[in-house]
This record gives structure tokens, sequence and C-alpha cells, in this order.
């Protein structure tokens, strides 16, 4: 895979895949509690759409944010027909801002955790 013919289905995957390298987190369910149905419609309504929304910490190397938000997400986007709109928001708050959401049943497409437990918020994901 180059850089120039990722789908959103190899960004997605990327993207999770990285998050999950990132919070040391497995891939197993061990939750009987059956998924929310409300957060699908959120879901389908941003395919439908067109958009792609990200929630993220603001990045500590220098740079990084511009990049990812003004050059990878946009070309990204463009070649793939799809708005990318990225949130940032203090590391510190992420907590706060994911249990905003899942107490709102609706939010970003992907959430970047890092200090939260993923654990936390695993009957609220979408799979």
């Amino acid at each position: 895979m180059t850089g120039d013919d990722v789908t959103r289905r190899d960004f997605l995957r990327l993207a999770a895949g990285g998050a999950l390298l990132a919070t040391g987190v497995g891939c197993t369910s061990g939750s009987e509690k059956p998924k929310s149905g409300a957060g699908a419609t959120t879901t389908a309504g941003a395919a439908a759409n067109g958009t792609l929304r990200i929630a993220q910490w603001n990045n500590y190397v220098a740079g990084y944010d511009r990049w990812w938000d003004d050059d990878y997400t946009r070309r990204w986007g463009e070649r793939n027909g799809v708005e990318v709109v990225v949130d940032h928001f203090d590391i510190n708050q992420e907590p706060y801002h994911a249990e905003a959401e899942v107490a709102a049943q609706r939010g970003h497409d992907l959430f970047q955790l890092i200090l939260a437990s993923p654990a936390a918020f695993e009957d609220d994901v979408i799979d």
C-alpha cells in the first residue's frame, strides 16, 4: 500500500489499528451488554453525507496537527470523495469529551483515546 492508493477502508483500518496499538488494547469483547442502536443512525448518516468526523487530542509534535488536518486528511478525502473534519481537544479533557459523546449518543466517527480506558466505552462503540 503506497501513500497514493489508500482507500477509505485502509485509512479506517490503519487509524483503528494505530489507536489500539497506542493504547495496548486487544480486539476481543467480553461484554454481554447489547449494543446501543442509537449510534448506528449517526454512523449511517455520516456515511450517507460523505463526511468522516475525527476527534483527537492536540499533538505535542510541532506541526503534526497542521500536516494531519491540512495535508493528509484533506488529500485522502479528495481522493475518496469524503469530507474529513478533524476536531482537536486538550489531551487532559479526553475522558470528558468521550463521556459527553456517549451520554448524547452522538459524536465523532473516530475518537482517539489515550488517557481514558477504551474498555469503559466498549458497549457504546459501533462495530
